[in-house]
């Protein structure tokens, strides 16, 4: 089972979501994994303990998002907001792909003129919501650093898990390089 909603996960914090977690994999005998767990595990995977974000959410939640990640112990060196009020659903949901891609930008900037400390180890797009497939197709290592993103690392994480395998570094890169699925939303973006 996987679940595509960071919010909650940020809301509830870590202790509260591995209890729940423990719980619902006791009640359904099968994998459950959370987006933000997922993205945990890529970022584990990885190797990587200092990030840089990039958020779709308003001001409270990209907070608590902040914290959570600190929690589950990495380093935010960076937090770049992409959030844009819409009278829309939910304003996540109406953000395009090229708000975070101005993210990634910014942070990607940033570190090319020396604004943040070094160290950073990745850049993770986060909210289930936001566009982010195309950014990673356009540059899955920006500035030399891998980029993920929430639904991005569900989706490995959860292939792992139906495929009994475990989730490490050759794995995320390999699907992070992959070209089938580039290929796949290029014609999906061109039709």
């Amino acid at each position: 089972v996987g679940f595509a909603c960071t919010g909650a996960s940020y809301l509830a914090g870590v202790d509260a979501e591995r209890q729940q977690l423990l719980q619902l994999r006791e009640a359904c005998g099968v994998p459950v994994i959370t987006a933000a767990g997922a993205v945990a595990d890529a970022l584990n995977a990885l190797g990587v303990t200092q990030i840089g974000l990039v958020s779709p959410y308003d001001a409270e939640l990209d907070e608590a998002s902040a914290l959570y990640w600190q929690a589950r112990g990495f380093q935010v060196l960076e937090r770049v907001s992409a959030f844009a009020p819409s009278s829309a659903f939910h304003p996540i949901y109406s953000l395009s792909s090229d708000a975070a891609q101005r993210g990634i930008d910014a942070i990607s900037s940033a570190l090319q003129q020396g604004g943040l400390p070094s160290g950073l180890q990745a850049i993770v797009m986060l909210g289930t919501g936001m566009p982010t497939l195309a950014p990673i197709a356009r540059t899955p290592m920006p500035v030399g650093q891998p980029l993920l993103s929430c639904m991005f690392c569900l989706a490995w994480r959860c292939a792992m898990a139906l495929q009994s395998r475990v989730p490490d570094r050759d794995s995320l890169i390999e699907w992070l390089n992959a070209p089938g699925w580039r290929a796949r939303l290029a014609a999906q973006r061109a039709g």
